[in-house]
């Protein structure tokens, strides 16, 4: 096994390569329509990207301190929303449309983290496996209320609330160890099993590339079942956490446990918040000027793209870049 350095490392690994898809999946969303291949590029991100980012957060949950921590995430998520408010006010002449109790935009998975922080720490002195069975029953039922699916917010926070609660479950130094085993063991077929679902479900988003765009409303829950252009039930939700589970580990299982790229991908890692707030702002100027349009329109240029992102966020994960949250996390309490 490797030292505690090295399971550091690995999760700093798995949060770079994350984030750097949820830059490329925002890189890509408003240009869909501009090539056959990018839909199938796009559901296979999304099936697995954010739901496995909320499980990483919910391995670094702790009890302590909660109050201080909501709190900071609830700030850091009024001055996300307050930078989006004056990029559109001064870019997009939109001055006026800050609503403060309604989000559907980028800080949604601030506000919603924050919650699941707090119902995690409500909820501490319950049987998990009551607590969790019950988080997926719910997020099952979610799909068949008007009024859950109808607001982004609030489908995601319940629907995706369980993978949030599996990694507060979840031990990192035992899931490191089952990451790290080699040998032929029950955890390494699992893995192995895992990562050829992947494979095969990346091999499917390509060859049914004409249907895949139909997963979406089921990948983003946003959807009644009843609206889905497939007969959709709470099974299918049910399946979809089963396969999202197995596509997570799959995807987990590739990912290095030792430093990578002489430490600078570790490194870059630790910094995933300035990333995600930041990025966004690069992407609306790109767009702007239509030239994410022109880089989606041919498969050389996709992959030129999918590049610009990555470097995107190695730039963001500077340490500059994190002035602003830094003062924010070490002055908005009182020092002893």
């Amino acid at each position: 096994m490797n030292t505690d350095n090295s399971r550091i490392a690995y999760f700093d690994n798995l949060k770079f390569v994350l984030i750097c898809l949820v830059v490329i999946a925002h890189g890509f969303a408003n240009h869909i329509g501009e090539n056959a291949n990018l839909p199938s590029v796009f559901v296979f991100i999304n099936t697995f990207h954010m739901p496995l980012f909320i499980f990483v957060s919910g391995l670094f949950y702790s009890c302590k301190n909660i109050s201080q921590r909501i709190i900071l995430l609830v700030t850091y998520g009024l001055y996300f929303k307050g930078l989006i408010w004056l990029n559109d006010g001064i870019l997009g002449h939109t001055w006026g449309k800050f609503e403060l109790f309604k989000e559907e935009s980028m800080p949604w998975f601030l506000f919603v983290l924050a919650v699941w922080e707090g119902f995690a720490y409500i909820v501490r002195k319950m049987n998990p496996k009551f607590v969790l069975t019950g988080a997926v029953i719910v997020g099952c039922l979610a799909g068949h209320d008007a009024m859950v699916t109808g607001s982004e917010f609030f489908s995601r926070m319940i629907v995706w609330f369980p993978f949030f609660y599996m990694g507060v479950l979840v031990d990192r130094e035992k899931l490191t160890a089952f990451m790290e085993e080699k040998k032929p063991t029950h955890s390494a077929l699992l893995k192995i099993i895992c990562m050829i679902l992947m494979f095969l479900y990346a091999a499917i988003c390509i060859v049914r590339r004409a249907d895949i765009w139909n997963l979406m409303g089921l990948i983003i829950p946003r959807t009644l079942f009843a609206d889905m252009p497939f007969k959709c039930t709470l099974l299918t939700r049910l399946i979809y956490y089963v396969g999202v589970s197995a596509l997570g580990i799959g995807f987990m299982s590739i990912i290095p446990t030792v430093n990578i790229g002489w430490g600078g991908i570790t490194k870059w890692g630790k910094r995933t918040l300035q990333v995600y707030i930041y990025h966004i702002f690069i992407r609306n100027i790109l767009d702007k000027n239509s030239w994410s349009r022109n880089l989606c329109s041919t498969n050389l240029h996709i992959l030129l793209y999918i590049m610009i992102n990555i470097l995107i966020v190695i730039v963001l994960s500077q340490k500059i870049f994190s002035i602003p949250t830094d003062y924010i996390k070490e002055n908005i309490f009182q020092k002893n």
